[in-house]
């Protein structure tokens, strides 16, 4: 059985609440493992609290400290712990720490004055090269547009200089930040390419698509994530050279001479449907 203070926390942190503090501690003379968890929403704080509760422990230690470009703290579900530890202690040893803002190259994307929280640089008994670089989402409201299968570029914003090269292993995602740790080296992939819009969407989803689309996981708060229940997608997809005399069906696909008439307003008025061949999608539930 679940326990109350797990449902409650869960629960209010889809609302949007955000957890500040946690502290557990041991009574030994009464045997109780005690969690104390401090939640603000906004102006508004609150605490829970729960005895011997294993439910919660476990769920609670899922979430790691990190720091904002203020200084302020957050805690973010991590969920390979494993891994995680390994990370950090890689960083205390070899990471390269530093103030400095950088400009992201991904593809032929750049993002300006981001924040480098650290660098690990390859070197014997250390293969591969590690970075994790900050984007404030609201600052950069076109991050629907990377493609995280695309390799990545870190460059000094005052000098221009490469700070490190490589693929981007992981995503985590929290409110307005995106989290990106990359790998030195390069992935590459054959494939063939269509042009995108996302419309009326989700940036949740967006972001779950793109990860899933590169093959990696995006690591969402819980309660937080995209929308993964069934849907039907509609996809328009013009045809170069189509010469058709009329209007005809195979299966659930429909060939038709005037894709305009099939097609909504705002789709029409797109960017990537003026840019010639394309792939629309269009999420509707049913």
């Amino acid at each position: 059985m679940t326990s109350k203070p797990l449902l409650r926390l869960q629960s209010i942190m889809k609302e949007g609440w955000d957890i500040t503090k946690i502290h557990i501690s041991f009574n030994k003379e009464k045997e109780e493992e005690i969690v104390e968890v401090e939640i603000v929403k906004g102006n508004d704080k609150d605490n829970i609290t729960s005895i011997n509760d294993d439910e919660l422990i476990q769920y609670i230690l899922h979430f790691k400290k990190f720091t904002d470009e203020y200084g302020n703290e957050m805690f973010i579900y991590v969920d390979d712990l494993d891994e995680y530890e390994k990370m950090q202690k890689l960083i205390d040893e070899k990471a390269i720490k530093t103030k400095r803002k950088v400009n992201l190259d991904i593809g032929q994307r750049t993002i300006k004055f981001c924040r480098l929280d650290y660098l690990i640089p390859a070197e014997p008994g250390t293969p591969i090269g590690t970075a994790q670089v900050v984007i404030d989402t609201k600052e950069y409201s076109n991050f629907c547009e990377l493609d995280l299968r695309d390799d990545i570029e870190i460059r000094w914003a005052d000098t221009g200089e490469v700070a490190f090269g490589g693929s981007i292993h992981k995503v985590m995602y929290y409110r307005n930040l995106m989290i990106i740790i990359a790998h030195s080296g390069s992935r590459r992939f054959t494939i063939s390419t269509l042009t995108g819009e996302f419309l009326q969407s989700n940036p949740i989803d967006v972001l779950y698509f793109l990860g899933a689309s590169g093959e990696f996981n995006i690591n969402f708060p819980p309660g937080k994530g995209p929308n993964l229940d069934n849907r039907i997608f509609e996809i328009y997809y013009p045809l170069v050279g189509l010469d058709i005399p009329s209007e005809f069906k195979i299966t659930s696909v429909s060939f038709t001479i005037d894709i305009n008439a099939k097609i909504p307003p705002h789709v029409q008025n797109s960017e990537t449907m003026l840019c010639g061949l394309s792939v629309r999608f269009i999420s509707r539930l049913r």
